[in-house]
């Protein structure tokens, strides 16, 4: 919707600019009874349908509620109402993204604690699915979609896939999968703090907003114009081959680096494991992890740095 602003306004309603492009821009008001009282806490604009926007009702004693509102910039909007998120009264939804790709495939957040944060539609809201997997139980503020070549977690973690805004920094997904899907905590030069919001430009960065460190920035790997923010790409040649058995990591190299910083986080993004090592040929001993998913760091002494995935057995 070009030229358009949509906000929030008082409960059951939005408000809408139009006409920027003009000297007079003129402010009008939508009620929405299908709202019932609930307030406006997202909105996105269909990037699939012309005039076109998502809402994210919430509070006011209500369980929240997704809603597509069609010919949102005139007076006589086509509401429709999607299927029921099963979360708690007064939860807050706080963000709706739509695929780019596909119109009918969204992501919908919460930022409350208690409640399975993250939901995804592939059928246009019909119904919802909890992608939360195995993140863990803090608010989400923001989710968009990737594009489809977007390398979020390496060359190695697949293309396409979600980056979520969220209490402990930014993380991605490369697949959804229900309650399995596997998120990753992208640390990589972010902090784990809190990020409120995810922006992007057609020139492929993105910029993640954080409560109170400032902007980070990053360019997307494979990105182009859609959206995504990936971690940063590996050195070439830094680490050519690792290899986890039970109880023992091995590391080979292939550069004239003397030492690495090792560093392996659990899928919470807790450091439990930071160790020194001799770059040829490093083993790490596994012993005193639990079986499970954890995240690869490895930083060389001439700023090399390489991230991956790997499961203890």
């Amino acid at each position: 919707v070009e030229n358009t602003l949509f906000s929030g306004d008082d409960a059951g309603q939005y408000f809408y600019v139009t006409g920027f492009a003009s000297a007079t821009p003129v402010s009008s008001i939508n009620v929405v009874n299908a709202m019932s009282g609930r307030e406006v806490t997202a909105v996105k604009v269909d990037p699939t349908a012309a005039n076109t926007i998502w809402l994210g009702a919430s509070l006011n004693g209500n369980t929240p509620m997704v809603l597509k509102i069609s010919g949102a910039n005139t007076s006589a909007p086509t509401v429709q109402a999607s299927g029921t998120i099963p979360v708690s009264v007064d939860a807050y939804l706080s963000s709706i993204d739509v695929d780019p790709a596909n119109g009918s495939h969204l992501v919908a957040t919460f930022s409350n604690y208690g409640v399975n944060s993250i939901w995804e539609s592939t059928n246009g809201g019909t119904s919802w699915v909890s992608i939360e997997g195995n993140f863990p139980d803090v608010p989400v503020r923001w989710a968009v979609f990737a594009g489809p070549t977007a390398q979020l977690n390496g060359p190695t973690g697949g293309n396409g896939g979600i980056l979520i805004a969220t209490e402990l920094g930014v993380w991605t997904t490369s697949v959804t999968n229900g309650a399995a899907t596997q998120w990753i905590p992208n640390t990589s030069g972010l902090p784990n703090v809190r990020v409120d919001q995810i922006k992007y430009r057609n020139d492929g960065t993105v910029v993640a907003a954080t409560h109170g460190r400032g902007l980070y920035t990053a360019i997307i790997t494979g990105g182009g114009t859609s959206t995504g923010i990936p971690v940063v790409p590996n050195t070439r040649d830094f680490i050519r081959y690792v290899s986890a058995t039970n109880n023992l990591l091995i590391v080979t190299g292939n550069l004239t680096i003397r030492t690495i910083d090792v560093q392996v986080f659990d899928m919470k993004g807790r450091l439990v494991y930071r160790s020194e090592k001799p770059y040829q040929n490093t083993t790490l001993s596994l012993s005193n992890l639990a079986s499970g998913s954890y995240i690869l760091k490895i930083f060389g002494n001439k700023k090399e740095q390489f991230t991956s995935q790997f499961i203890k057995r």
